[in-house]
């Protein structure tokens, strides 16, 4: 359970990232 958790917010995490840099260009 905790492991999902855990990969749920470090996709989210990854996704935000990506997005922020594809805004940026």
């Amino acid at each position: 359970m905790i492991c999902t958790v855990l990969l749920f917010v470090s996709s989210s995490h990854l996704f935000w990232k990506v997005h922020e840099q594809s805004a940026q260009f």
